[in-house]
């Protein structure tokens, strides 16, 4: 099993200043790439979360925008079998780290490691 996870899996928006001649419709998704190359295996592709604050602009990126995704948007794009591992994955990290945090912040732990529906 393999996991693309950012917001770039799906992006095809990808040529930056190190490319400055290139043409984006040379490009493919890093999606479209693995599906593509990696037949043999099976593949998950998630949104992830945003890496800029929306005031952040990128030099080179002509066309970016950071998409944004609710909580209910993310839990509509997982399957039923992603939302278990997923759910369990959050259980174990919460039952080991709880332990060892301070009230505050085993408190944010807890809302971010949350149950998925």
């Amino acid at each position: 099993k393999v996991l693309f996870v950012g917001p770039y899996v799906n992006r095809q928006e990808m040529l930056g200043a190190w490319s400055f001649t290139g043409d984006i419709s040379d490009t493919i998704t890093i999606q479209q790439a693995a599906e593509k190359k990696m037949k043999n295996y099976e593949v998950c592709f998630c949104q992830g979360c945003p890496i800029l604050p929306k005031e952040m602009k990128l030099d080179g990126f002509v066309n970016y925008k950071e998409e944004e995704f609710g909580e209910k948007e993310i839990e509509k794009m997982l399957t039923e079998a992603e939302k278990s591992w997923l759910n369990r994955y959050h259980r174990a990290v919460y039952e080991k780290l709880q332990p060892l945090l301070d009230e505050e912040t085993s408190g944010w732990l807890k809302t971010q490691t949350e149950i998925i529906y």
